[in-house]
């Protein structure tokens, strides 16, 4: 198998994954997206703040329709999340091993990973703590795609605007303007 992540070719060899990701069904190329996940890793310590993190979150693919129960709870145009109790969810769908788009959207997760360790955007209001994580990672997702000569953009229509009707007083980490208009992943 090869790709190519930040303008490098690498190459892997099917490896067995030591366990399954914790839910959904088994990634078609588990030790693929493994492999990738870490480079990509790599990728966005070179691009952001971020130290790649030695462990991964668990990885997996999930249907459309969970991803719209658990992320807009209706139907919603987001394809990947980030949940801290659940790891990166991609819907079934993507092919982040061979899509460059659908790689970009796994850096984007990927990044809301290193956001959520390192306790980034914490002291904010979950309003705007979800706006500057949003535009961060959305900030490291183009300058991944730029790296990789994809003539592609995300995430242009965030606005901090989306926050102003929300009480700073809220404390929900739960909090998240309707991601199905902003976070079109």
């Amino acid at each position: 198998m090869r790709f190519i992540v930040g303008g490098v070719l690498f190459a892997f060899a099917t490896m067995a994954l030591a366990e399954e990701p914790p839910m959904g069904r088994p990634p078609l190329h588990s030790a693929e997206l493994k492999a990738l996940a870490k480079i990509l890793l790599l990728d966005i310590e070179r691009l952001s703040r971020y130290w790649a993190a030695k462990e991964l979150p668990p990885i997996a693919f999930v249907s459309q329709h969970e991803i719209d129960k658990i992320v807009c709870r209706k139907p919603c145009a987001v394809r990947a999340a980030f949940m801290p109790d659940r790891g990166v969810l991609l819907a079934e769908t993507l092919d982040p091993i061979n899509q460059p788009l659908d790689r970009s959207i796994l850096v984007h997760e990927l990044v809301h990973f290193l956001q959520e360790i390192n306790h980034r955007y914490s002291e904010l209001s979950p309003c705007k703590r979800w706006f500057h994580r949003e535009r961060e990672a959305y900030a490291v997702q183009n300058q991944y795609l730029y790296r990789i000569n994809a003539n592609q953009h995300v995430g242009g229509i965030l606005d901090a605007s989306m926050c102003k009707d929300h009480p700073e007083e809220q404390t929900s980490n739960a909090f998240q303007p309707d991601p199905g208009s902003a976070d079109r992943q």
